[in-house]
């Protein structure tokens, strides 16, 4: 019986993108603040919620399907039990779906893919320093596609699952529906 391609790959080589995206990331993450404008929505966002006011209404600084506002009003509950920085709460989605992202591709495309994903400057400055949580919306999609792309049986449920939950995050998604 021949093994799939990603079960022949050393899986420490795979852990090895991962923790060095997570090492990057963090380390971005310990010597930035965000974006001050989004953090100062995401502020607004959260205080919407702890008021139970409808975020809509309350501010013109949420143009995102509902699904967010729960994870940042989490993020302002954890920072004010923990007296640890919002900033670190908000970015953490972001920086996890990074590192999702590399396994993922380290998985279905290759190690210099992987590779290039953990180093990229861009999603380290997206997630990791302004703050945005794309890594985790795009880690979704890629879900999808690896999921659409393999060979399980019921496959389409659980990509169309995948990429839901990206939709309900930013709208952008939504894009990849027809190739998908």
């Amino acid at each position: 019986m021949k093994l799939p391609e990603y079960a022949r790959k050393p899986l420490f080589i795979g852990a090895s993108f991962v923790f060095l995206a997570l090492v990057l990331r963090l380390a971005v993450m310990l010597v930035t603040s965000g974006a001050a404008y989004d953090f100062t929505s995401y502020h607004l966002q959260a205080q919407s919620v702890f008021e139970q006011r409808n975020v809509y209404l309350f501010t013109d600084r949420y143009p995102y399907p509902p699904v967010w506002i729960w994870l940042v009003s989490l993020a302002q509950w954890a920072a004010n039990v923990t007296s640890l920085p919002f900033a670190w709460f908000v970015k953490t989605p972001g920086i996890v779906g990074d590192c999702l992202i590399v396994a993922l591709l380290w998985r279905r495309v290759g190690e210099r893919a992987a590779l290039f994903y953990a180093c990229n400057p861009v999603s380290l400055l997206i997630t990791a320093g302004h703050g945005q949580f794309d890594g985790l919306v795009m880690a979704l999609v890629v879900a999808a596609w690896v999921i659409a792309t393999g060979k399980q049986q019921r496959a389409c449920y659980w990509a169309a699952l995948a990429l839901g939950g990206a939709i309900a995050l930013k709208g952008y998604p939504l894009l990849f529906l027809p190739p998908l």
